[in-house]
């Protein structure tokens, strides 16, 4: 690696802030990856950002990952995304595994809606960019404590993103690289089937039980904390129910006590609430943005049609100026960094439930659907201009402006014959 990048006249320091190389004694460079198996790591594009690699023999580290660069953020990237997609919008679901043989061998074996972490904890970031494609998730961890914790860290993380989320974990000590040899996909996909919603799973084994006072109203006061982040009311209820039911305490007093908490962080966010739910969102402006979010190297050909200029609702068309600028500094796209307040989470969600909800795209069709979307815009953009212009014709010819009459016919002749030219 390092000689080629050296004989292709490219800087070996540039390549070593991309973590391909490593700097070595007196301003020397050496592969960073030699003699490890490769494994690409694509973004949700299929644009190759880092590389994770496994020793081939003995040696330390056994697994040695890319360092984050700007193209590439463990938090922000998911290993498999990109080609597991589809199979998540069809099948409903995503699986989350720890590693490349995990996913790769649920792969082989015909599990193809699954993604791995890249060696860090599950992030908020990460279930943001799942919750592009779906909102049910089974996370599948190992069986040892380490995945145990793993798995109880991502608790909150679940609770706090809608995310309708259930835990797996394997039995006999199985890894998912080593439960699916041994037994296949038909006896894995029974234990998906019959995985526990993650509050039951929390109730069961995080929560752990009390035998003094002292401990159960610890225990309570850590489950009311987790009660405050469930958003959905039906998954809260229940979730106080089983409490209640646990450690044999009134589930009344824990509802109020529930809601008496919530209504202080509803008050708070009541003025951005109202304020978000003004946004009318356009379902062809919002398609564009859409795909602008999946295919953001076509952000180009957005801006060089200056279709934005055709938008009809302001706030789509200053994120899609937002989204243009974005990939133009940095080479890619964050939604979560665009729309970061709080009062943008009505149109954060409403981007998330549209990708969810839109078919699979065909690759070869990428082209034609921006073109057909650019089109559709333009056409709703001319005939509400000429609506409009129809309507204040009607009103000159009432009140008998002749002056005005020649004015507005003029510039609906010119609206068509620029409409006509576009064409």
């Amino acid at each position: 690696m390092t000689d080629y990048i050296e004989s292709s006249g490219l800087s070996l320091k540039l390549a070593e802030q991309a973590g391909l190389v490593a700097a070595g004694k007196e301003g020397s460079f050496y592969d960073r990856f030699r003699g490890r198996l490769i494994f690409p790591i694509e973004n949700i594009f299929g644009e190759i950002v880092a590389f994770g690699g496994r020793i081939l023999g003995e040696g330390e580290p056994k697994y040695l990952n890319s360092p984050e660069s700007p193209v590439y953020t463990k938090g922000k990237n998911l290993y498999g995304l990109f080609r597991a997609r589809d199979a998540i919008r069809q099948s409903g679901f995503c699986l989350i595994v720890e590693g490349y043989f995990d996913a790769i061998s649920l792969w082989n074996a015909g599990v193809r809606n699954v993604v791995a972490t890249l060696g860090t904890a599950l992030t908020r970031d990460h279930l943001e960019l799942l919750r592009r494609y779906t909102q049910n998730v089974v996370a599948l961890f190992d069986p040892d404590i380490a995945g145990r914790k793993a798995l109880d860290r991502s608790l909150e993380l679940f609770l706090g993103a809608n995310l309708h989320a259930r835990a797996l974990v394997l039995p006999e000590g199985c890894d998912p690289d080593d439960y699916i040899k041994k037994y296949g996909k038909e006896k894995l996909e029974e234990l998906i089937a019959a995985a526990p919603a993650i509050s039951d799973y929390y109730i069961d084994n995080v929560l752990g039980d009390g035998s003094t006072f002292e401990e159960n109203r610890d225990l309570v006061k850590t489950a009311m904390e987790f009660v405050g982040k469930i958003s959905d009311e039906i998954e809260k209820n229940l979730f106080i129910k089983r409490i209640a039911e646990k450690l044999g305490i009134d589930q009344t007093l824990l509802k109020k006590a529930a809601h008496r908490k919530a209504g202080k962080i509803q008050q708070a966010g009541v003025a951005a609430l109202k304020r978000s739910a003004e946004i009318h969102l356009n379902p062809i402006e919002m398609n564009l943005i859409r795909l602008m979010l999946e295919y953001p190297q076509k952000t180009l050909f957005v801006e060089s049609e200056k279709i934005l200029n055709y938008f009809m609702e302001p706030s789509l068309q200053k994120l899609g100026d937002k989204i243009i600028e974005t990939y133009k500094l940095l080479g890619y796209i964050d939604i979560n960094m665009i729309l970061s307040s709080d009062e943008d989470k009505l149109l954060r969600e409403s981007i998330y439930k549209l990708s969810i909800e839109a078919p699979p795209t065909d690759e070869n069709m990428v082209d034609r659907n921006f073109a057909d979307n650019v089109r559709r815009i333009r056409e709703k953009w001319y005939k509400e201009q000429k609506r409009v212009i129809q309507l204040k014709l009607r009103q000159a010819q009432e009140s008998g402006d002749g002056e005005l009459i020649r004015e507005l016919i003029f510039q609906k002749q010119n609206l068509m014959r620029e409409e006509k030219q576009l064409q």
